[in-house]
């Protein structure tokens, strides 16, 4: 045989050999990548659920969540075990965050979806209808009815519901975020009241 011949024969079997460990060895390693994502995973929870920087991270976001907002955000925090204060700081950060997004942004991004995405359309039919049938408020007070709105903790307010109001109705950023502010302050002292004596009555 040649010389090239057996060294051709010597590659393949040494690929060979090397393709059969790595079968061998695939499902020892996919375990232990398995269980080292698993404990990780599971850290991760402990830390966001057992530790306050994790409890602050986990009201912050909750907070920024439309719908949810503030008013979920703030009964967890306090009933997770942060301080109120804490928790206080936390979900008016979180609830505060996308309004100056959502006010300057929403247009452009309602005009996007009719430009390049049409069958989504809905979409942006609803919102401006939802800011239309809520904006009542702000069309008669200005900012004072827009802090209302935000104030109140009920369904179907709140700061995005403000916030994407006060860009439909073409009100400014500099006039739109204060009043949006102090709404999330009344709501917070209003949550906070509303959580801190449910507990103390439990």
């Amino acid at each position: 045989m040649r010389r090239r011949e057996r060294e051709s024969v010597h590659s393949i079997g040494y690929i060979a050999i090397k393709i059969s460990d790595a079968k061998a060895v695939a499902p020892i390693f996919r375990q232990t990548c398995c269980k080292v994502l698993h404990k990780r995973g599971t850290s991760m929870i402990d830390w966001l659920i057992t530790t306050t920087p994790g409890q602050f991270m986990t009201t912050f976001c909750i907070s920024m969540v439309p719908v949810i907002e503030l008013r979920g955000g703030l009964p967890f925090g306090i009933a997770a075990g942060l301080d109120y204060r804490l928790a206080l700081l936390a979900a008016i950060l979180g609830n505060l965050l996308p309004v100056p997004f959502i006010v300057v942004y929403i247009r452009r991004f309602l005009a996007w979806i009719r430009k390049r995405a049409p069958r989504l359309d809905f979409i942006a039919a609803k919102l401006e209808r939802k800011a239309h049938l809520k904006g009542h408020l702000v069309r008669k007070y200005s900012a004072f009815g827009l802090c209302l709105l935000v104030a109140i903790p009920l369904p179907g307010t709140g700061a995005w519901t403000g916030a994407l109001v006060a860009a439909l109705l073409d009100m400014r950023l500099r006039q739109a975020f204060p009043a949006i502010f102090l709404g999330i302050l009344a709501a917070a002292a209003i949550i906070t009241g509303m959580t801190l004596g449910v507990i103390h009555l439990t």
